[in-house]
């Protein structure tokens, strides 16, 4: 569905699982990222929306009461928002997991500028979570001989959880992709 997300802003934080008490972990700003890692980060983040899927956001009462609509309108309304409201977002996610199976992981708020959806160029809001880890073998070379070295990531190839939400048709309730 997209090629490329440009993002000049990330927000990474630890959301576990409320039920098991893991708690969260807030980062102290905004990811710092060169342009490899930023070319990299849009591509694992882009790469899991093949077929779009729209759904808008809702409320019973009013959409004035949903707590994410809220503050993703914040964070379309003034991008310089993302930090404090990703800490609201974070929140948001940990109070709503509390089924025994939500595996703890990363947690990221990501504002990428110029999507083309429908036509029409619009920036988004993505949310997006890692939980699934892999381990990774890094041969080094040091003093004429190779060592190996385990390590534990995310592959970048496989996104766990992601959301894309456009800054269009707010009076409907901003849709999103793959929510």
């Amino acid at each position: 569905m997209f090629d490329q997300l440009i993002t000049n802003q990330i927000v990474v934080h630890f959301i576990g699982n409320k039920s098991a008490d893991e708690g969260i972990r807030f980062s102290s700003g905004k990811l710092v990222v060169d342009d490899n890692l930023k070319t990299l980060l849009s591509g694992y983040f882009a790469g899991s929306f093949k077929s779009p899927e729209f759904y808008h956001f809702a409320h019973p009462d009013d959409l004035k009461f949903n707590e994410v609509f809220n503050y993703v309108t914040s964070i379309f309304d003034n991008p310089g928002n993302l930090f404090n409201q990703s800490i609201s977002l974070a929140k948001h996610l940990y109070e709503h997991s509390t089924h025994p199976n939500v595996k703890s992981g990363e947690f990221y708020t990501a504002y990428f500028y110029d999507c083309l959806i429908e036509d029409e160029v619009v920036d988004a809001v993505g949310l997006f979570k890692s939980e699934n880890k892999d381990t990774f073998l890094k041969m080094l070379h040091k003093n004429g001989n190779f060592e190996a070295n385990i390590d534990e990531g995310i592959n970048i190839t496989k996104l766990d959880k992601g959301c894309l939400i456009f800054n269009t048709e707010k009076e409907k309730g901003v849709p999103g992709s793959h929510c």
